[in-house]
């Protein structure tokens, strides 16, 4: 059975490569998603060009978060899931010990 976009590749790439036209846009006029359009767009083998450029001040979460020791004041990094109060398991030991 074949894909009924395949019968639309053509105009897709038009509209998409050509015309420039947004994925929303091309959606709404198919009646779907935008990322539905960008997703049938790569399986039916049209080559989808970068639309966005990232800025350089853009950090995407990437800054890593700093903590400090309660017991010996020495800096870690954050770890996900814990408590962050403690460099090591020693050193919470030792503060809750004094």
């Amino acid at each position: 059975m074949e894909s009924k976009w395949l019968k639309e590749k053509e105009e897709l790439e038009r509209l998409i490569n050509i015309e420039k036209v947004s994925y929303e846009e091309i959606g709404r006029r198919y009646g779907c998603s935008g990322s539905n359009i960008k997703k049938v767009a790569s399986r039916i083998g049209i080559e989808l060009p970068q639309r966005r450029t990232i800025n350089s001040c853009e950090t995407f979460s990437k800054t890593k978060k700093t903590h400090i020791c309660l017991n010996c004041g020495k800096e870690f990094l954050h770890k996900s899931g814990y408590t962050n109060k403690y460099c090591s398991t020693e050193c919470e030991l030792e503060y809750k010990h004094k």
